[in-house]
């Protein structure tokens, strides 16, 4: 996984842009994967204290299957 050098925020329902592992920043360790593109950020745990969630890792998208064509 490719570590990120900008911070990215996003609100709970907003539009996730980038396919990566984001945390909420409470520091409690509550943790999402979104597959990018469009997929709507889930909304924080009932525990939390936070507001929004931020990037922390990249997950690159799997290579195309060439073979299928």
């Amino acid at each position: 996984m490719a570590r990120i050098r900008e911070v990215l925020r996003c609100l709970p329902g907003q539009n996730a842009l980038v396919r990566g592992y984001y945390e909420c920043d409470c520091g409690r360790g509550h943790w999402c994967l979104t597959e990018g593109g469009g997929a709507a950020m889930p909304a924080l745990p009932a525990d939390c204290l936070g507001v929004e969630w931020v990037l922390h890792h990249l997950v690159p998208r799997p290579p195309l299957d060439l073979a299928h064509r």
